[in-house]
């Protein structure tokens, strides 16, 4: 799925620590939850590891949502790159409807309580929002940062492997600050 030396490259990173993920509360769209003093460490970290891999970005793309935006933010200010930050709404991560700032009660793993969740987004409709955006993202040649979450991780990840929404729950979970690469 990633190879470093191609030209075209679509690097995802997840959002650094937010007071929502230490809180263990449900966020979805709904929470505009801030990074944490580690979160904003996780994005310094992040950045630390994309100049040590000797990438160069071009262009970088965020979900609206503070969290990922700011994770974004400092990832340019921390590579001293000048360039904008373009935000896209089918970034964002998924609605979760009326769980949105309840307790997980200590489980990370959350998309079988977001499916049974009736005012939640459906996973097709997360699935089909992110695809769209990948689909407009692979337009752009050179090297792409995008900043967003989670739940739009794993819909990305299915969308890319071509696996059907019912497989969202399957794709692990990837770490604040972690990134994962696409070749196009």
């Amino acid at each position: 799925m990633y190879n470093k030396n191609m030209s075209n490259k679509l690097l995802f990173v997840r959002h650094g620590e937010c007071v929502a993920n230490v809180d263990q509360v449900y966020a979805g769209s709904e929470i505009d939850s801030p990074l944490t003093g580690q979160g904003r460490r996780d994005a310094v970290r992040t950045a630390k590891g994309l100049s040590d891999e000797g990438f160069t970005i071009d262009r970088i793309v965020s979900s609206p949502l503070l969290r990922a935006y700011d994770t974004a933010k400092i990832i340019l200010e921390s590579l001293d790159l000048d360039l904008p930050i373009e935000t896209d709404d089918r970034l964002r991560e998924r609605s979760v409807g009326q769980l949105a700032g309840k307790s997980k009660g200590g489980k990370f793993t959350t998309v079988e309580a977001v499916n049974d969740e009736p005012t939640a987004e459906r996973r097709e409709e997360l699935y089909n929002r992110v695809k769209s955006a990948l689909i407009d993202l692979k337009q752009h040649g050179g090297t792409t940062l995008i900043a967003t979450h989670n739940g739009a991780l794993k819909a990305i990840r299915c969308a890319e492997m071509g696996l059907p929404p019912e497989k969202l729950g399957d794709m692990p979970n990837l770490e604040n600050g972690e990134i994962f690469g696409i070749n196009y």
